[in-house]
């Protein structure tokens, strides 16, 4: 009996039974690829008294939004947008206005949605909702200072942005997160 014909043979079953794991660990959803890498926190000017313009906005408060016009179309699962509505609750989206939270991802009915953060967020005593568009590289920034619902006032901020890129890539980041035990 050859034993290198048993190593062949235990190799060629381990490839067939790898080889449909393989998709799995690529970093997709089955339709769309998530590949930008982390580059460090992007932000933005984070101030709620300068005036809103075509390239800065910002909301704040518990429920609060905003919809911003893009510079440029986004594609997002195939679809192409030109406005998205951010709230306060951490979301992104693409169709639906005004604020959402406590709800089921997956059914809320409300459309396609980024979700950076899935619970409720206020900046009702500590920041905001900012949105700024940035060159060099091209992008939009979507940076959320906040208290988690639970923590409101307590001074228990939280940072966290979403970057859109005019290629259709996202980044998210997430800089600091604290919790009163």
């Amino acid at each position: 009996m050859r034993k290198t014909g048993l190593v062949e043979l235990f190799l060629l079953i381990l490839m067939a039974l790898l080889i449909p794991w393989s998709g799995a660990l690529a970093a997709t959803d089955g339709f769309y690829r998530l590949t930008e890498v982390t580059a460090g926190w992007d932000g933005t000017d984070a101030n709620r008294l300068s005036a809103p313009t075509a390239d800065y906005d910002y909301a704040y408060g518990d429920e609060a939004s905003t919809t911003y016009t893009l510079p440029w179309p986004f594609n997002f699962y195939g679809q192409s947008y030109s406005q998205i509505n951010i709230d306060s609750n951490g979301y992104v989206w693409f169709g639906a206005v005004g604020s959402a939270n406590s709800f089921n991802l997956a059914t809320s009915g409300r459309g396609p949605v980024i979700a950076a953060w899935d619970a409720p967020l206020s900046s009702y005593f500590y920041g905001g909702v900012f949105i700024q568009h940035k060159t060099n590289p091209e992008r939009v920034v979507i940076e959320w200072q906040t208290e988690t619902y639970n923590d409101e006032g307590y001074n228990i901020p939280n940072d966290l942005e979403i970057v859109l890129f005019p290629n259709g890539a996202i980044r998210t980041d997430y800089k600091s997160f604290t919790d009163r035990k």
